[in-house]
C-alpha cells in the first residue's frame, strides 16, 4: 500500500470516529422519557354456575352450585349475580329442565316453573305416577284436602257373590251386600283439579291427583270401576302404615256394621237351633225395643 492510499484510509477512519463521538454527545444530552401505562385491573363479580354435571329432572341442591368470579364487563342477560350474603339455596331452586355441564352458568330458564305444562310430570318422585280420581264435597273432606296433604283411600262397594250355594250360605253370616276397605295408605296429594298450590281457603274440587307407584296405580284403576272412593285426611307428619290383614282385623261389611242385622241373624239362628221354643214364642205377642245399640223383648199379655 502506498503512502497516499494510507493517508486516505486513515483520514476516513478518524472522520467516522469523530462523527460517532459527536452523535453520542448529542444523544446523551437528551433525557429520554419512557411513559409506562399500567393496565387497570378488570372489575369482577360473582355469578352462579354449576359445580358439577346436573342431569335433566334433578332437583337443585347446594352441592350442584357455586359462586364463580366473572368479569363485570362480560356479564350477560339472565346470569344470577350474587348480592350481599345471598346463599346458594336462595339464588335458584327447582327441577332442571335440561342437562347442565359443570362450569356452565345457571339461569332462571334452566329450571321448570310452576306454571309450565310439564311441571306436574317433573315434580313426580322416582318411579311414581300421577293418578286423578273423581271426588265431591263429602269424599274430599269438604274441600280441606289440598296439594301436599297425605291421605288414605277408602273404597265402598257392593259385593257380588258367586252362584255357589255353599259360598252364599257362608257369606250370609258375614255380609248382606256392601263392604268397605282402605285400599291405599299415606299417599300424597299433588293437585286439586288443575291447581298444584294449596289455597288459603277450603275449595271443593271435582278431581284429586295423587302420587302413587305402579302397583298402587293399578289398584286405583280397578277400584274406580268397583265402587265409590273417599279420602281420609291424615294428620300432618303421620306416616304410619296400619296392617289391614283379615287375620288381624275382619273387613267391615254392612252386616258387621249393623247391630240390627246382627240381632236379626242371631234370632234366626236361635230359632233354627231351638224350633220348639220358637213355636212357643210365636204364640206370644212380643214387642222388641231398641235403645241405641242394645235391644230388649217385652212380652205382651
Amino acid at each position: 500500500m502506498n503512502r497516499q492510499t494510507l493517508l486516505i484510509v486513515s483520514g476516513g477512519f478518524f472522520s467516522a470516529v469523530f462523527v460517532a463521538i459527536i452523535v453520542q454527545l448529542a444523544l446523551g444530552s437528551q433525557k429520554a422519557e419512557v411513559v409506562v401505562e399500567l393496565e387497570k385491573p378488570a372489575q369482577t363479580i360473582k355469578i352462579l354456575v354449576a359445580s358439577t354435571n346436573i342431569d335433566k329432572g334433578d332437583t337443585l341442591k347446594a352441592h350442584h352450585m357455586k359462586w364463580q368470579e366473572w368479569p363485570k364487563e362480560a356479564l350477560f342477560t339472565g346470569a344470577i349475580e350474587q348480592t350481599d350474603d345471598m346463599s346458594l339455596e336462595d339464588a335458584l331452586s327447582g327441577k332442571i329442565r335440561r342437562d347442565i355441564k359443570k362450569g356452565e352458568a345457571l339461569m332462571e330458564t334452566a329450571v321448570l316453573q310452576d306454571k309450565t305444562d310439564n311441571f306436574l310430570s317433573a315434580s313426580l318422585g322416582e318411579g311414581k305416577r300421577a293418578v286423578a280420581i273423581k271426588v265431591d264435597a263429602a269424599s274430599s273432606v269438604a274441600g280441606f284436602v289440598g296439594p301436599g296433604d297425605h291421605v288414605d283411600i277408602i273404597m265402598t262397594y257392593d259385593l257380588r257373590l258367586p252362584s255357589d250355594e255353599d259360598i252364599r250360605a257362608a257369606a250370609n253370616e258375614v255380609i248382606n251386600k256392601k263392604a268397605v276397605q282402605t285400599i291405599l295408605q299415606n299417599v300424597k296429594v299433588i293437585a286439586t283439579d288443575q291447581d298444584m298450590q294449596k289455597q288459603d281457603k277450603a275449595k271443593v274440587s271435582r278431581t284429586i291427583t295423587i302420587e302413587v307407584d305402579l302397583r298402587q296405580a293399578e289398584k286405583l284403576a280397578l277400584s274406580m270401576t268397583m265402587g265409590k272412593l273417599s279420602l281420609s285426611l291424615r294428620k300432618f307428619g303421620d306416616n304410619t302404615i296400619q296392617e289391614t290383614s283379615p287375620d288381624l282385623q275382619p273387613p267391615i261389611t254392612d252386616l258387621r256394621l249393623s247391630s240390627v242385622m246382627q240381632e236379626v241373624l242371631n234370632t234366626s239362628y236361635e230359632a233354627k237351633k231351638n224350633p220348639n221354643e220358637n213355636k212357643t214364642r210365636s204364640k206370644q205377642r212380643i214387642m222388641r225395643i231398641y235403645n241405641g245399640v242394645s235391644s230388649s223383648d217385652v212380652t205382651l199379655n
